[in-house]
C-alpha cells in the first residue's frame, strides 16, 4: 500500500511538472504565433504603402506623357510636313 501511495505520489509530481512544462511551451507557441501575425500585418502595411506611391508615380508618369505627346502633335501640326516625313518623324520617335 505504501509503495502505491509512493508511485501515485510520484505520478502526481510528474504530471504537475508536465502541465507546467506544457503551459510554458503553450506560450511560447501564442507568442510565436502572435508575432508572427504582427510580422504579416506589417509586411502587408509596407506593401500596400509601397502599391500606392507606385500607383500614384505611374499615374504622374502617365499624365506628363499625355502632356508630352499633345505638345508633340502641337509641334508636328505646325510644322507643316508632307504626310511621308511625319510618317518618317513619328515612327522614329516611337
Amino acid at each position: 500500500l505504501k509503495s502505491c501511495e509512493g508511485d501515485l505520489k510520484n505520478s502526481k509530481w510528474e504530471y504537475e511538472v508536465l502541465l507546467q512544462r506544457f503551459e510554458i511551451i503553450q506560450k511560447e507557441r501564442d507568442d510565436l504565433y502572435n508575432k508572427f501575425i504582427k510580422a504579416i500585418n506589417e509586411v502587408q502595411q509596407k506593401s500596400s504603402l509601397k502599391n500606392l506611391l507606385l500607383e500614384k508615380k505611374l499615374s504622374t508618369l502617365a499624365d506628363s506623357l499625355e502632356k508630352k505627346e499633345a505638345q508633340l502633335n502641337e509641334v508636328l501640326s505646325a510644322s507643316n510636313l508632307d504626310p511621308a516625313s511625319l510618317s518618317v518623324v513619328t515612327r522614329k520617335l516611337e
